[in-house]
Order: structure tokens, then sequence, then C-alpha cells
């Protein structure tokens, strides 16, 4: 009889085991409105996460806000899950839709909306953009252009940059520098290229060498690409 109660009690605990929530990070740099740290829901990108893994009962999900290279650096690590941050291209990692929306991600400057052809319309021009410790891709290309990089831990400190004519061109995405254009007076006098560096989907990485891909893959793969 005792032996039979001690399979019982192992059994519940496994079971209570199993059945427990599993928290996992999701790696992102505070780049309001999509993903920041000052709001309780985390941004407008975040929200649509939540919502599209809300019948995902076994993960709760947790913001892992980090500087920009801090985030690079994490990535290249083959143990993360999410991440709003863009990692290194891989076999393993899928990039995941969360939205029909296209954001535009370029330069503002304070000259009128600047079209150029290819990066050597900005040699010897200082353009502020997120610090990265891996530079071979837009960053390396703008180098080797003859562009001088400014390194700043958000955008925000990079348009600060840009207004007190630190820098001549400061990288931002046409979503959030309108929306702070209608509240924020000095933006007036900013204008974002008009060609710009990428156009991109809203969106989340995903790493499927993480130890909860088979939890997350099902319900990350039927998200639909709505709002």
């Amino acid at each position: 009889m005792f032996y039979w109660i001690l399979i019982v009690i192992s059994c519940a605990l496994s079971f209570k085991s199993f059945a427990s929530t599993h928290k996992v990070d999701v790696i992102a740099i505070d780049y309001p409105p999509f993903i920041t740290q000052t709001e309780t829901r985390h941004g407008i990108t975040y929200e649509l996460l939540e919502r599209k893994l809300s019948n995902l009962k076994l993960i709760k999900l947790r913001p892992r806000f980090l500087p920009p290279a801090r985030a690079q650096t994490e990535l290249t690590k083959s143990d993360w899950c999410l991440s709003f941050y863009p990692p290194a291209p891989s076999e393993f990692i899928e990039r995941i839709p969360l939205s029909e929306d296209k954001v535009l991600l370029g330069f503002v400057s304070k000259q009128q909306q600047v079209a150029w052809q290819d990066f050597k319309y900005f040699k010897h021009k200082r353009l502020a953009m997120l610090r990265a410790t891996i530079t071979e891709g837009i960053q390396g290309q703008l180098k080797q252009a003859g562009a001088v990089i400014v390194p700043v831990e958000t955008v925000e400190q990079g348009i600060n940059l840009l207004l007190k004519r630190r820098v001549d061109f400061a990288f931002t995405d046409n979503m959030s520098f309108l929306e702070k254009q209608k509240t924020n007076k000095e933006y007036a006098q900013l204008a974002f290229a008009k060609t710009p560096l990428l156009e991109v989907q809203v969106g989340v990485y995903f790493n499927r060498q993480c130890n909860y891909a088979g939890l997350l893959a099902p319900h990350l793969r039927k998200l639909e690409v709505k709002n």
C-alpha cells in the first residue's frame, strides 16, 4: 500500500512539474512605440506577440531589455527563444510576422526629404545609428562608403544629436518619427528621407534551437497576419 502511495505522489509531482508555467525571455531594445520599458504593456509589438500566444498557457513571456550591442551579443548564443532585435542570419532562425503593417527604416535630417542612389551619398557624413558589435551589414557598408558612424544606445538619443547638429543624419523609422512629430515641435524641422534603408514587416525572430521551441512553434506558425 505504501508503495502505491509513493507512486501516486510521484506522478502528481511529475504532472505539476510538467504543467508548470515556463518563463521565456523576449530580447528587445527600447524602441517606442513598438517596444518600450516605459509602458505597462511594453508597446505595440509586444502586445501583438502576447495576443497571438494567449492560448499557450504553459509559457509566460517577459521582456528582456538590453542595450543594442549587448542584445547583438546575446543573440550569438544558441539558447535564446524570441527576439525583436534582428539576429545574424541562420538556418535555425525564423522571422514570424505579427502584423501586415510595413515599416520603413531610414534616416532623418534637417534638410528637405533627401533622395540618394547609393551609400556614397553619405561619404564624410556623420550618421547616428544604434550601437552594434557586429558591423558586417548596413553599418559596415556605410563605413566602406566613407560615412562616419556615431553609435547611440537609443533612436531618441540619435535624433537629439541631430537636433543639436552634432550629426548630419539620425537613424529611425517612419512610423515612430511621424508620431513624434505630432507632439514634439522640434521634430517639425526634421524630414524623413525619400529613400529608405529597408522596408520591414512588424514581427518577431524565433530561434528553433531554444528549449521551448516545441511549445512555441505550433502557436507562432499559425499566427494570422492581421491586426
